[in-house]
């Protein structure tokens, strides 16, 4: 198991917090502000993967989602 949430600040990627992200998000916080909570998330454990997640990405049709969701939380969540 991972053992921090490793959020990706790459804009290219669209399962990251990215500064693209932060703009389109619309949250109205300096990004320096949006930089300390992706630090602080960073730091924070990441619980095993739940099956049901997982299920409800793959019933949704969000694959990539599902992809990132298994490699950020070691790759379990079998649904």
């Amino acid at each position: 198991m991972q053992s921090t949430s490793n959020i990706d600040t790459d804009a290219g990627d669209p399962g990251t917090v990215s500064g693209a992200h932060r703009r389109a998000g619309g949250f109205g916080m300096p990004d320096a502000a949006v930089d300390k909570i992706v630090a602080s998330l960073n730091a924070e454990p990441v619980p095993p993967a739940d099956p049901l997640v997982a299920l409800l990405l793959e019933t949704a049709g969000g694959l990539g989602m599902l992809e990132h969701y298994r490699t950020t939380h070691g790759g379990a969540g079998e649904a």
